[in-house]
């Protein structure tokens, strides 16, 4: 399973979506989960894969194109797995009065409403598919959030950020089905091998939802695959506040935006970040490769 990120901005070359999915095939993975996905991107990566898929903006609820940016989240995945279905997270479950009936926080003094243009590019950018084929059936998922520093609809993203997070840890814990899950979550700040910290500071509202989905402890099923194969495989870290970089435009700004999750159903055996090659293609976020291993219906944990 590959989780990547195509960098759609900025200004890419015309030549860049094919090193990009030159960089794909080579894994010959089975599921690939990708962000920053221009409409027209999904074929070039698919073709020399052999792969198939659907992106965000060819599924319910039908929007008009011009309501997205033009780039969003895609699923894709190899015979004989199929896509069985696939659907968007609806853009008024964004809305904070949706999110805080379930996620409740005391709203910051300066939150504004979430502008139409922000909750369809949340939207185009949250793509769930049901696969079949396999051992059983689940669900994967491919999320990008939009940096608090944005600005989309005339309006700066700021507060209205965590928004994101919470509707889809929402979501998630929704589902009844095994699940995995890519994301670029433009979170966290920090991290140790037991802590994680988000550029929200403990108290300040909005930081409950990044705990929803990317915490210790969120409120779905899923848990961080590439912490879980640090922690086995005795990886050392990056750094003190850093456990390997998946976005690092230069030495003093490294992140670890980029992550895989999956329900207990799914094993581990193996978790490559590739991020040098990746940069060499043209773009700025690692190659997540997960080894996975869906356990059959009824077999014990």
């Amino acid at each position: 399973m590959c989780g990547l990120n195509l960098r759609a901005y900025p200004n890419p070359d015309s030549q860049q979506i094919h090193r990009m999915a030159r960089l794909v095939a080579a894994r010959e993975p089975d599921v690939v989960l990708l962000q920053e996905c221009k409409r027209g991107w999904l074929e070039p990566v698919c073709e020399p894969a052999g792969l198939d898929g659907v992106h965000a903006h060819h599924v319910a609820p039908d929007t008009p194109r011009s309501a997205y940016p033009p780039d969003g989240t895609a699923i894709a995945v190899r015979a004989p797995l199929r896509i069985e279905r696939a659907w968007r997270i609806p853009p008024e479950d964004f809305l904070p009065k949706t999110v805080q009936e379930q996620l409740f926080e005391e709203p910051p003094h300066d939150l504004e409403p979430l502008p139409d243009r922000l909750a369809q590019r949340y939207s185009g950018r949250s793509l769930l598919a049901e696969i079949h084929g396999g051992s059983q059936p689940f669900v994967a998922g491919s999320f990008h959030a939009t940096p608090g520093t944005s600005t989309v609809g005339g309006a700066r993203v700021h507060e209205r950020k965590p928004f994101f997070h919470g509707a889809v840890a929402l979501h998630l814990a929704q589902l009844d089905q095994p699940f995995v899950f890519a994301i670029d979550a433009n979170e966290p700040l920090t991290e140790s091998a037991d802590s994680v910290g988000f550029h929200w500071a403990d108290g300040r509202s909005g930081v409950e939802k990044f705990r929803a989905l990317l915490g210790l402890e969120p409120i779905h099923r899923g848990r961080d695959l590439f912490r879980e194969w640090h922690h086995g495989s005795g990886l050392v870290a990056a750094s003190p506040d850093l456990l390997v970089p998946t976005y690092a435009p230069g030495p003093d700004f490294q992140r670890r935006f980029d992550s895989i999750w999956a329900t207990p159903d799914f094993t581990v055996d193996d978790f490559v970040t590739e991020l040098a090659d990746v940069v060499a293609a043209g773009g700025d976020h690692a190659m997540l490769v997960a080894d996975l291993r869906l356990r059959p219906v009824g077999a014990a944990a």
